[in-house]
């Protein structure tokens, strides 16, 4: 079944339309187990379906709506009792499938046409059995396949797959196939007798890097069957194709001795915006006894980077994030795994939607409710809330509802976009060399130092303190019958009189706010792109996002 939800932009409460739809078209068999994959145009799903068959269907945007396609048949075995077939994209038209089977199939046209391959002969040499194949498609198109192989009854460890993306002359070649951990002493066979050493239940991401991520519950601490820890690895990305070294397992949860804390089915998602792995598991979250009973499941979640866990501030007293309360609701949780998502607001909010199926009671054998939990992680990766989606984050912004302003230079209630004078000095934008220092307003000379803070004003080499012209880089002495002007030569007086010398009243003092008009003609622009290059430059070296006078919006994240 699918149904649709939408956002409310400001809050982030999702409202689902109703009813919901068969995607199916009536092909699905009970214990279908479907599974999702999202591209740009188009949402895609797979599950079990008639004939035991891996089916597949395909939601395509057209122009403006939503339009499901016809049902397909991969040509797949789907057939399973507890785990359902595996799906991964590359673009709209390239689908990959993997079934319990381990039966894969790959379509370039939408669906429309299937090729498939059997590759359980690609497992490793003394194999009896495997469980639960995942899949993932890295960013060149490159397929890489995660399963248990059972190798002994005490023994089941994991093996890895890697192929080129397939094209139109085939399905691409294998590149590497092994042990993920061949290389860590404590993950090899413990012997025939030895304690139980079971990785099970696998999932595999990749992030837009094109790293690697592999989540699985298993009994390395303990030992036994059904006493599982939850476990994480990961694998940076290797061009071409070597076989690079996966990082040492981390526990998601460990339970402690003695208890029944135990945690099962890691579910990965990423997002390589903040370059954060997103592991979502189930666990006892009561520690009922005995370790099989599942009454108690609730949902926990832990987050990394670059391998090491940053939530530790969310986590509380525990060391997961408890997405619910489930344990000690009505109904029991039960598996499959939970399919988390990451959803990034261009407001810069992050979600984390996980869904999960409960039952009614533990005896029942329906999935009788799909639960939809959303966790706000915005804290947590430090992603800034950019409300009014101007480019400016609200912690910066001093209008975070209004996207045409972020800055209110003079406090005066008034956006620097809105108002006339900026700094609030008197002098308006228009005629203020200086418009956001309140300080200055006039550069004669237009060495980037307003005139009241320069000590030689028009820049003539006279300090102003010596200099009689101040705003006058032509002069700046007075004239005087010992030392008249040059252009001026002194005219004869009557003998025995001498005229006193005339000082001109009218030269511009800069305090005239006519004056000041009339000096910062042209000069506007200059002193104000010093001052705009200077903020620029601090801001960009505090670490802050820059602002725009005019407002810009973020390209959408993935």
């Amino acid at each position: 079944m699918y149904r649709r939800g939408t956002q409310d932009e400001d809050t982030g409460v999702i409202t689902w339309s109703g009813p919901a739809i068969d995607i199916s078209d009536g092909t699905a068999v009970e214990r279908c187990f479907p599974a999702l994959a999202v591209s740009d145009d188009a949402v895609h799903f797979a599950w079990r379906g008639t004939g035991n068959e891996v089916h597949y269907r395909r939601l395509r945007r057209d122009g403006g709506g939503w339009n499901f396609e016809s049902v397909r048949v991969t040509g797949a075995d789907g057939n399973s009792s507890d785990n359902g077939p595996d799906i991964a994209v590359y673009g709209d038209d390239e689908i990959h499938v993997i079934a319990r089977s381990m039966e894969y199939a790959y379509s370039r046209d939408g669906g429309l046409s299937w090729d498939a391959e059997d590759l359980s002969s690609r497992l490793p040499p003394g194999n009896i059995g495997f469980k639960y194949p995942a899949l993932t498609v890295d960013p060149r198109g490159h397929v890489h396949v995660l399963v248990t192989s059972r190798l002994r009854d005490n023994y089941w460890p994991l093996w890895y797959m890697h192929r080129e993306r397939p094209t139109t002359g085939g399905p691409g070649g294998w590149l590497e196939e092994h042990h993920p951990f061949s290389d860590k002493p404590d993950w090899q066979d413990p012997g025939a007798g030895g304690p139980d050493l079971f990785l099970d239940w696998v999932d595999i991401e990749s992030d837009d890097a094109g790293n690697l991520h592999i989540g699985w519950h298993g009994t390395f601490f303990t030992g036994v069957f059904a006493q599982d820890d939850a476990f994480y690895a990961t694998r940076a990305f290797v061009d071409d194709g070597d076989a690079a070294a996966w990082s040492d397992p981390q526990a998601l949860h460990r339970a402690n001795p003695g208890t029944n804390f135990f945690s099962f089915t890691p579910s990965i998602a990423t997002d390589s915006a903040s370059d954060s792995t997103f592991a979502v598991f189930m666990i006892k979250a009561l520690g009922l006894a005995p370790a099989d009973n599942y009454d108690d499941l609730d949902s926990g979640l832990r987050i990394l980077r670059n391998g090491s866990f940053i939530d530790n501030a969310l986590s509380g007293s525990g060391d997961y994030i408890a997405l619910s309360d489930a344990a000690n609701w009505s109904v029991a949780t039960w598996w499959p795994t939970t399919a988390p998502r990451l959803h990034r607001h261009p407001s810069g909010r992050v979600w984390l939607d996980v869904l999960q199926s409960m039952l009614h009671g533990a005896s029942s054998d329906d999935f009788a409710l799909i639960v939809h939990q959303r966790y706000e992680v915005t804290e947590v990766l430090g992603a800034p809330v950019d409300s009014d989606m101007d480019g400016v984050p609200d912690v910066q912004d001093q209008f975070p509802n209004d996207p045409a302003e972020s800055v209110d230079t003079d406090g005066d209630g008034i956006g620097d976009n809105a108002d006339t004078d900026d700094d609030g000095d008197g002098v308006p934008d228009v005629r203020d060399a200086f418009s956001l220092d309140p300080d200055e307003s006039v550069d004669t000379d237009r060495d980037g130092v307003g005139n009241n803070a320069d000590t030689d004003d028009d820049g003539d080499g006279t300090p102003d303190a010596e200099d009689a012209f101040p705003l006058d880089p032509s002069r700046s002495t007075e004239p005087s019958s010992e030392n008249p002007p040059a252009e001026d030569p002194p005219a004869e007086e009557p003998a025995g009189e001498v005229e006193e010398p005339v000082i001109d009243g009218g030269v511009d003092d800069g305090t005239s706010g006519s004056s000041a008009g009339a000096q910062d003609s042209g000069a506007g622009d200059s002193g104000g792109s010093a001052l705009g290059f200077i903020a620029l430059a601090l801001l960009v070296l505090a670490g802050s996002v820059v602002r725009s006078r005019r407002g810009r919006r973020p390209s959408a994240a993935r």
